[in-house]
């Protein structure tokens, strides 16, 4: 299928954002084109249409709540001194035995945690791209102050949090799903575990929170496969 393409962003080397100008049907959702916004019939929701690794999927407009990434600079970290600096945080007695410290400074969305063994933990972005970014916001940080010696190293994205809704959700028929678990004497909503290695809290509002997600083209597949089990 060829798609005109009126607008991109490069986000990586293997995502490119597209927007469609024409009505079609893509992975089973209904879209039209309307005020430049691709959408659906039945609940106006705005999608754009994600290419990843050369295949096609529909981006619900999901929003990602915490990005949390990790890596590893392989030597050790007088966190101790963090409190000299407005950057940093060191509190001994209320942070894993005083093995850790923390990182933020106002280019952050999030903070990173930072452990004397070098490994780190980026929390609080709200994009790959961001949590990536505080990581290498924070090694820079500390070589600058000389707490680490220059090291390369590769940042790993760990989980991914979104939230989404979808309108009028059959949430009766979608409980009684198989794979649905729904106990609301421990938890007012079901528990959902995909095919695309997610697990999907949903509730009887429609909203629906996505954990487990290593790359965005996960969220898209899993909130796609929702709609599809409640028989939207």
């Amino acid at each position: 299928m060829s798609l005109p393409i009126l607008s991109s962003k490069e986000r990586s080397e293997q995502e490119i954002i597209y927007k469609i100008c024409f009505f079609d049907i893509i992975n089973s959702f209904q879209l039209m084109m309307i005020d430049d916004k691709l959408i659906r019939y039945d609940t106006c929701i705005p999608f754009e249409c994600i290419i990843i690794n050369n295949s096609v999927c529909v981006k619900p407009n999901y929003v990602i709540r915490n990005v949390i990434s990790t890596c590893d600079l392989r030597q050790e970290i007088n966190i101790n001194s963090f409190n000299n600096y407005t950057w940093g945080r060191y509190d001994v007695e209320n942070n894993y035995n005083g093995q850790v410290g923390y990182v933020k400074d106002s280019n952050m969305n999030g903070r990173v945690t930072v452990f004397r063994s070098g490994k780190m933990i980026s929390t609080g972005a709200r994009s790959i791209n961001s949590s990536i970014e505080q990581s290498n916001r924070t090694y820079d940080i500390l070589l600058s102050h000389n707490f680490v010696r220059y090291t390369v190293f590769q940042t790993k994205i760990q989980n991914i949090v979104a939230t989404h809704k979808v309108d009028d959700i059959p949430f009766s028929h979608l409980i009684r799903q198989q794979g649905v678990m729904y106990e609301p004497d421990q938890f007012p909503g079901a528990i959902y575990k995909t095919n695309h290695r997610t697990t999907v809290l949903i509730f009887s509002s429609g909203s629906l929170v996505i954990t487990g997600a290593k790359e965005e083209i996960q969220l898209a597949d899993s909130i796609k496969e929702i709609i599809q089990l409640a028989g939207k």
